[in-house]
């Protein structure tokens, strides 16, 4: 980072602005270049100047490539009701489709056991963990823009014409860190 005195913290120029004046001061003709492209230059320049050893580009590129060209992106989870049906007496199969809506790549998505709740009218309702199986549930990876339907079946008491089912998630960036989820939609039967 170039360290200016006399400017006030508003004036201090962006890592934007300080490439581009590294790149004017060593002489690089395409400053618009990919972010690898242009610190291969300069970090190459760097080198033939005898300024840094072939080690230390080495480790600078690495940590370039590793914090600015692959940008982890925001992680999001969408939920949406894909369809509802009734199974037998009682029972409620509920397809909700999971939808990578961020900018970055979401790894070892699960999902924990999803929470229904009667709207409207007393009523209680349950997972039927006999057809819905065991949780967390593990969904893998969504990449960006990426889906996938889960479906869970309820035990629904006749009263109940109208319920919410919430689902809470846990997955991680491409880094390995931890981010939590939730989803709710809204069934009418």
């Amino acid at each position: 980072m170039v360290n200016l005195r006399g400017l006030a913290p508003s004036d201090v120029p962006t890592i934007q602005d300080q490439i581009a004046m590294v790149a004017q001061f060593r002489g690089i003709q395409n400053p618009a270049l990919s972010a690898a492209d242009l610190t291969t230059q300069l970090v190459n320049g760097l080198v033939n100047d005898g300024v840094i050893s072939p080690d230390q580009a080495s480790a600078i590129q690495t940590a370039v490539t590793q914090e600015v060209v692959k940008p982890v992106g925001q992680l999001t989870i969408s939920g949406r009701l894909v369809s509802h049906s009734v199974q037998s007496a009682g029972v409620v199969e509920v397809d909700v489709q999971l939808t990578n809506t961020g900018t970055g790549n979401a790894t070892n998505v699960e999902l924990a056991l999803p929470v229904p709740r009667s709207l409207g009218v007393t009523g209680f309702i349950s997972l039927n963990s006999e057809l819905s199986g065991n949780f967390p549930l593990s969904v893998g990876n969504l990449a960006v823009g990426a889906s996938t339907v889960a479906k869970f079946f309820f035990n629904v008491p006749s009263s109940v014409t109208k319920f919410s089912v919430t689902e809470n998630g846990a997955m991680q960036d491409a880094l390995g860190r931890p981010f939590n989820f939730s989803t709710s939609q809204v069934v009418f039967q």
